[in-house]
Formats: structure tokens, C-alpha cells, sequence
């Protein structure tokens, strides 16, 4: 792991940020606001970025635990309130698994 580049947020997705569904199921009325990742992160490194956001050292009330997964070059954080995209406790995740994993 001595060669690990640090991961990082490079842009919030406009493009693909999803409406609420309202369908009445859990978690139906969250919009999904993906983050593009600099590079894909192991599997490794999104259990630490998992483990840092699920347990952050001061939680929001634009936090909770599992609002927030991992795909491909992206970072999706599922938010109630359109327009407020909230970054600092995604970057804050996003530091945490860098500290962590390197």
C-alpha cells in the first residue's frame, strides 16, 4: 500500500441526482446525490470509509448511518431536502478511509 493516491471527491453528479420515488417504502423519499470518486476504491478502503461513516465523530442531523454507499468511481448520499447536498461528512468519510487505509 506504500504507492496508495489518496482517494477524493472531484464533483457532485448533477447529471444523475434522482427524485424521491414517495412510494411510501423506507427511505422512498430521499434524493440520491452521487459523488464522483478521483479513482475506483478497493474493497478494503470502502469498509474503512464505511466503518468512518457510520461512526463519525460528530454526527448531523443531515447524517445517519447507511445513507450513504459505494459504487463505482462514486459516492452516493441519499438526502432528504433538495439543494442542501451536504459534502463535509461525505469528504470527512472520505479522509477517514484515506488515513485509515494508507
Amino acid at each position: 500500500m506504500s504507492d496508495f493516491e489518496p482517494i477524493r471527491i472531484t464533483r457532485i453528479i448533477e447529471e444523475s441526482i434522482t427524485k424521491p420515488r414517495n412510494d411510501g417504502k423506507v427511505g422512498s423519499n430521499l434524493y440520491d446525490v452521487p459523488f464522483r470518486l478521483s479513482h475506483n476504491p478497493s474493497e478494503e478502503w470502502i469498509d474503512f470509509f464505511t466503518q468512518a461513516w457510520d461512526t463519525p465523530p460528530s454526527p448531523s442531523l443531515a447524517h445517519r448511518s447507511g445513507i450513504c454507499t459505494i459504487s463505482v468511481y462514486q459516492v452516493h448520499y441519499f438526502l432528504a431536502i433538495r439543494g442542501v447536498f451536504v459534502v463535509a461528512p461525505v469528504n470527512a468519510a472520505v479522509i477517514a478511509a484515506n488515513i485509515n487505509f494508507h
